[in-house]
Order: structure tokens, then C-alpha cells, then sequence
């Protein structure tokens, strides 16, 4: 990746991480859920990966943590889930959010995590110890599937 289009994906990533940060703190949680997603949970044979796709949200995770590492604000877990999903729409990927919560002690705890292919795109670590409660999820063509389906020609 040539240092110009990097440099501009990083900038991106940065700009999505302070917009998700403002955007949890304004839009209630079920009209912003609506709006980056747009399906119920995808099968997993739907969330596969060409190598290409793969490489690039891979690019763009390595990004997302080191732009959570250096900016001032916060980039935790369901921010970073946002800006996954903003970046799986740019890159026409289907994916899934998971929220899950785990009991400590007398407290809930709460963690957001993506799904691309078969791997955990944001919050691998922390979600082995959460249980899922509400999945939602991607679909990146569905708009032409829909309009395709209203015309009565169907895959």
C-alpha cells in the first residue's frame, strides 16, 4: 500500500473513531444499531471472505488499534464495532456485530465484537468471555437483492 493511501486511511479511521465516539454519546442505541446495520445475523456462509477482502480489513484493524492506541478520546470496544461496520460498508463486506455480557462479581459486564469470514475483526480477546445476546449484521449487497426480489427475478 503506497504511504499516500495509507496515510489516507488512517485519517479516515481516525475521523470514524472520533465520529463513533460522538455518535454513542447522542443516538440512542437501537436507531444507531438500524442504522449501521442492516440485516439480522448473517450465516456464516454469507460472512466468507475472498484473500483480497481478508488483507484489507486486516489493513484496516491494524489501523483501528493503533489509531485507539494515539488519539485522545475513547476507542473501546463498541466504538471500535462501529467504526468495523462503517469500514465493511466502504468495502462492500458482510458482517456481524455481536454484544455480549459477562456476570463479575455482583456486576454486568457489557463487550461489542465484529465477525468477517471466520475471524473476530474488533474485540478478539475480550469476547471469548462473553456471552451473546443480540447479533445483528451487514449485508452488503442487499439493497440490489431486494430490489431484485420487488421485480419478481430471483437468484
Amino acid at each position: 500500500m503506497s504511504r499516500i493511501k495509507l496515510f489516507l486511511w488512517y485519517v479516515g479511521v481516525v475521523v470514524l473513531s472520533l465520529f463513533a465516539n460522538i455518535t454513542i454519546k447522542f443516538i440512542p442505541f437501537k436507531s444507531l444499531i438500524r442504522w449501521i446495520t442492516n440485516s439480522e445475523a448473517i450465516s456464516t456462509e454469507e460472512l466468507c471472505l475472498t484473500n483480497n477482502e481478508q488483507k484489507r480489513l486486516y489493513r484496516a484493524e491494524e489501523l483501528l488499534e493503533h489509531v485507539r492506541e494515539k488519539v485522545p478520546w475513547r476507542v473501546y470496544c463498541f466504538e471500535q464495532a462501529i467504526v468495523a461496520l462503517i469500514i465493511a460498508k466502504v468495502l462492500k463486506v458482510n458482517m456481524n456485530i455481536y454484544f455480549g455480557v459477562q456476570k463479575v462479581n455482583d456486576q454486568i459486564l457489557a463487550h461489542a465484537w465484529t465477525v468477517a469470514g471466520e475471524v473476530i475483526f474488533t474485540g478478539r480477546e475480550e469476547s471469548v468471555h462473553f456471552v451473546p445476546v443480540f447479533v445483528r449484521g451487514y449485508k452488503a449487497n442487499i439493497k440490489k437483492i431486494r430490489k431484485i426480489h420487488q421485480k419478481g427475478k430471483f437468484i
